[in-house]
């Protein structure tokens, strides 16, 4: 088999894993605060989808007394939630821990979608019955029920108000500052826009302001390629969908190598992350070609559904041809879409979106950084399997991550499972008609 050259750990850099820590958990209910002991703390999950959600999943497992259990779901809507985990790397070689490092340090509030205070009550009676005794148990040493919490920032309450109102001579990014303001949404990150134009007048119907970001997206379009709407746990994201990586953090490393390497060829194998002296653009990471599957129906989905596209302007009685240049058997299929919207760039989001679907890469991991795991990087994929790296080899960006962190000894260990699609490579060959 014919291998690449995919050597990229040297003697003076660092093999690392990432591990968790809880620092603390305080739940606050009204006045009264308590704090949860860390070790109390089972297990927390963060579910990312970046294209199709708004928000992430957080969902945190805690050993917790039936009687402050009740109290949290009695007070649901005034409960918040404040924690801090931390994260710090692990050298492989030398076995030396580095410094704690904030990971989350956020206050969250209580998610529930169904109550019922009936079988609430009849919980807490059972639970009760069972110790033979008519007084819960508030010791840390008595009666002990695993519950998980779902949770969210404090400011998607704000993203879920209604809105409704009339811009005047304005651009979109003076829209997208004022919906975010408006919800309290702060840490922000925003590609510059391709739409610069200026509007007469944008009407915002009644809508909640996530979905109104949307509207505007939708209605106006932010880029060219289609935009990626996210508000994450630690910050927020409304990006460019094709450009490589077009806003991020001062100091923050950009670019992500990963780095697939044939398990039979390296004996001496070992997945992690790599931090090299002197390199604060780029994070490296290995990983073995037995944690990656790829999905690649490129031929297959241009045949059926096309990655070419018409887009009929019904405002101005106009057309645009996009054309993608993708692989094709005899022809490709073209997608008719109808325009009635002021979208200038409908048919090339269609088109992008279309062409990263056909290349899919999902990655199982474990012990990553999740700070270096963000949908505004680029993602490099090099296979040491020449025959794939000629086929994959490309940047990519992350769609979706789903981290588990469960309890390892005196750490959490973070395990992963991490979707990508293809962004480069895409070419265009555009014509209007009118």
């Amino acid at each position: 088999m014919a291998t690449e050259n995919t050597s990229i750990y040297t003697a003076d850099d660092q093999l690392v894993e990432y591990r968790y820590k809880i620092e603390s958990v305080f739940i606050l209910i009204k006045d009264e605060s308590f704090e949860i002991p860390a070790e109390r703390v089972i297990k927390w999950k963060i579910d990312a989808d970046y294209e199709q959600a708004t928000f992430p999943v957080f969902g945190i497992n805690i050993l917790l007394e039936s009687s402050r259990y009740y109290k949290i779901i009695s007070n649901r809507n005034d409960v918040r939630f404040k924690i801090r985990f931390q994260s710090y790397n692990h050298d492989k070689h030398t076995e030396h821990d580095s410094l704690m490092k904030d990971c989350i340090n956020e206050e969250f509030k209580l998610y529930i979608e169904d109550y019922n205070s009936d079988y609430e009550a009849n919980l807490k009676k059972e639970i009760n019955n069972s110790l033979n005794k008519e007084e819960d148990v508030n010791e840390l040493d008595g009666l002990q029920n695993e519950v998980e919490f779902f949770l969210f920032k404090s400011y998607v309450t704000g993203m879920r108000s209604t809105i409704n109102t009339v811009f005047n001579y304005c651009n979109l990014t003076t829209a997208i500052a004022y919906l975010l303001n408006r919800a309290g949404v702060k840490n922000t990150l925003l590609s510059p826009l391709d739409n610069t134009k200026v509007y007469d007048s944008i009407v915002i119907p009644p809508l909640t302001v996530d979905k109104a970001l949307r509207f505007l997206n939708n209605n106006f379009g932010f880029h060219k390629y289609g935009t990626m709407i996210f508000f994450d746990l630690y910050r927020n994201y409304i990006i460019d969908y094709k450009e490589r990586c077009s806003a991020w953090e001062p100091d923050e490393i950009t670019n992500v190598i990963i780095c697939v390497l044939d398990k039979t060829e390296n004996g001496t194998y070992q997945p992690g992350g790599i931090l090299k002296i002197n390199d604060n653009k780029n994070y490296y990471y290995n990983v073995s070609s037995d944690v990656i599957t790829i999905n690649s129906k490129s031929i297959t989905s241009n045949l059926i559904t096309g990655t070419d596209a018409v887009s009929i302007d019904s405002q101005n009685s106009s057309t645009e041809n996009i054309s993608s240049n993708s692989k094709v058997i005899d022809s490709n299929n073209t997608t008719v879409l109808f325009n009635d919207l002021s979208n200038p760039y409908m048919a090339t989001a269609y088109t992008m979106m279309q062409y990263s679907n056909s290349t899919i890469i999902s990655l199982a991991t474990e012990g990553i950084d999740i700070k270096h795991f963000t949908p505004n990087k680029s993602f490099k994929f090099i296979f040491q399997d020449a025959s794939l790296n000629n086929k994959y080899n490309g940047v990519y960006r992350l769609v979706r991550s789903i981290y588990s962190f469960n309890k390892n000894g005196d750490y959490f260990l973070l395990t992963a499972a991490l979707s990508f699609k293809r962004i480069d490579g895409f070419d265009t060959n555009e014509n209007g008609e009118s």
